[in-house]
């Protein structure tokens, strides 16, 4: 299978500097406060994901990683 460019760099850091740039946006929840959010949401609806999803083969193990995370209860 042929990598993608996007996939081939070593790492990107994701930045709002553009939006804030060209739209004047600014966040109203912090990363930590977001990420928390995200996996208390799919802790929520993991059962509906399971039902409606249909995961490619190789995807698996990911997928139990992410279903392990939710239900550790990610919480500082």
């Amino acid at each position: 299978k042929e990598r993608r460019k996007w996939d081939t760099k070593p790492r990107l850091l994701a930045s709002i500097d553009k939006a804030r740039q060209l739209i004047g946006y600014e966040p109203v929840v912090d990363f930590e406060e977001g990420f928390q959010r995200n996996i208390e949401w799919f802790r929520d609806n993991w059962e509906k994901i399971e039902a409606v999803a249909d995961f490619p083969p190789g995807m698996s193990s990911a997928v139990r990683g992410v279903k392990g995370i939710c239900n550790a209860g990610v919480r500082s």
